[in-house]
This record gives structure tokens, sequence and C-alpha cells, in this order.
């Protein structure tokens, strides 16, 4: 398995760095994903899901993952770590580019490793529009601007690296898990119908 290539090089983020530094980042982000500090979006995204719901009534079916599963983690990660909602298309499919493979390719083909540089760039921008408004928001960007390493702030390059992170990881992980216990209540239909007969089974399913 290929898990670099010269083409991209090791990039700080919290999966690339040791303690104590390691330790350091995380203690200054932890807050935000924390079970108190994700039942304070609960509602949002469960209005947002069930809007999605709706929308696939006319044509009564959708795609579990890519319908369902990838807009909720897409919305939970603009909304947790202050990604424009705005631009959850843009965050999407630089997202989908960085993880395609194509057939006969060895490791990462030339548009993934794109995307890299493509997220840098929108992450760059980003962080040097949050640092020249000198907004109030409390939120991992707003962390990552004012935390200091060693007693130094760190670089916006550096912030966006560590930020590429945040993005794929809400972005991939979710759908993934979603699509692996949709697969086994398919599997399994028996516990399905348990689960559709009685719905406080669903947070034991998923």
């Amino acid at each position: 398995m290929q898990l670099c290539t010269k083409d991209i090089g090791v990039l700080p983020s919290l999966n690339t760095v040791d303690p104590p530094i390691h330790t350091e980042i995380r203690g200054h982000l932890r807050r935000y994903f924390m079970p108190r500090a994700v039942a304070r979006i609960e509602s949002e995204l469960r209005s947002y899901a069930s809007a999605l719901f709706e929308s696939f009534l006319d044509e009564g079916q959708f795609d579990a993952v890519r319908d369902l599963a990838a807009p909720v983690s897409l919305r939970a990660a603009c909304i947790v770590n202050g990604f424009p909602v705005e631009d959850e298309p843009l965050l999407q499919e630089m997202v989908q580019r960085y993880f395609h493979r194509e057939r006969g390719v060895i490791g990462m083909p030339p548009d993934a490793i794109q995307s890299v540089e493509d997220m840098l760039v929108y992450l760059q921008d980003l962080v040097r529009r949050r640092r020249a408004a000198s907004s109030d928001r409390d939120d991992p960007i707003s962390a990552y601007l004012s935390l200091e390493i060693e007693g130094r702030r760190l670089g916006d390059e550096e912030i966006a690296s560590h930020l590429t992170l945040l993005l794929m990881g809400a972005v991939e992980t979710f759908p993934k898990v979603f699509a692996s216990a949709a697969l086994r209540l398919f599997q399994n239909p028996d516990q399905r119908t348990r689960v559709v007969h009685d719905l406080g089974r669903v947070p034991d399913a998923f």
C-alpha cells in the first residue's frame, strides 16, 4: 500500500506530529468534538436530514450514501469546523477527488494529488480572511489562529494543512460508516425489522 508519494510532502497535521506538540494541539481542539459540543448541533442536523428525506418522497427512492450520509456529514463538517456552508459543493468535490483511484494507476492519480494543492489554496484563503476579520467566532479555525506552538503562532499555510485533516476526516468517514451499517441491516433483515418496529434501537444499530 502506498501511503506517501514524492509529489506530496508530509504536511503538518494531528496525524503527522508527535507529542508534546500533538498533545498540545489536540487539547486545544478537543472541546469542539466532545459530546456536549456535538449535542448543540443535533437539532440543526436533524432538521437538515429531515428536509433531505422530504426531498426524496416524490421519487420514492434515494442513494443512502450519496444523497443522505454525504450531505449530512458535509453540513456537520461546515458547522463544527467553521467552513462556509455555501462552499459545500466545492469542499465535497475536492475531497472526492482526493480519494478517487484509477484502475491501473499505482498510488494517487495526478488529479488526486492536485486536489491536495487545491484544498490548501482554498483553506489558506479562508484562514487569511478569518484572520483579517478578527471575529469573535469560536471554532477550530479560531482555535488554530490563537494557538501557539513552541512560543510562536502558526502561519496561514500551517493552519490550512491542519484543517485538511479535519475536512477530509469529517467529510469522508461518516458516509463509509453509515454505508457499512446500512449494508449490515440489508444483509440481516431480521435485525432491520427489529429496528423498524422499535425506532429506539436506531442509535445502537448505527
